[in-house]
């Protein structure tokens, strides 16, 4: 079974010549925008034991506690089966936040009709909107 060596969250993921990718914005656990909509994100996730795979079925969703933001449709991705490694990159633009909190990023991956579910947590925090501020007594 194919196994994840990696998983990053950033603001967008290029390939160079040679093969290489460029990662950048990288998401630590945290991160400010200035307001809902202003954030694209990409999920990398990198496999490696894919000796033998043509295809992979991936689904990426985004949660807000219990509630489900955004949800891709099936997406199928064909491979060359003698390749040990396959990396996955999906983009999420605009990434829905209507409100600060805790976000979920789950990618399911199905291979040969077996699941794996890859999470991700980044808090997003927003400034406090512009106009008079409630008085404390």
């Amino acid at each position: 079974m194919p196994k994840l060596i990696d998983f990053v969250l950033c603001e967008d993921a290029r390939l160079e010549v040679g093969g290489l990718m460029t990662l950048v914005g990288y998401l630590p656990g945290a991160v400010r925008v200035p307001g809902p909509g202003n954030l694209r994100v990409v999920c990398v996730l990198v496999l490696e034991e894919m000796v033998g795979v043509e295809r992979l079925l991936m689904q990426v969703e985004t949660f807000l506690g219990e509630q489900s933001l955004y949800k891709s449709g099936v997406v199928e991705c064909r491979r060359q089966p003698n390749v040990e490694g396959h990396t996955i990159v999906h983009a999420i633009a605009p990434f829905p936040a209507p409100a600060p909190g805790r976000y979920l990023v789950r990618v399911m991956i199905e291979i040969a009709g077996q699941t794996t579910i890859h999470e991700k947590r980044v808090g997003i925090d927003m400034p406090a909107p512009a106009g008079p501020q409630p008085t404390v007594h």
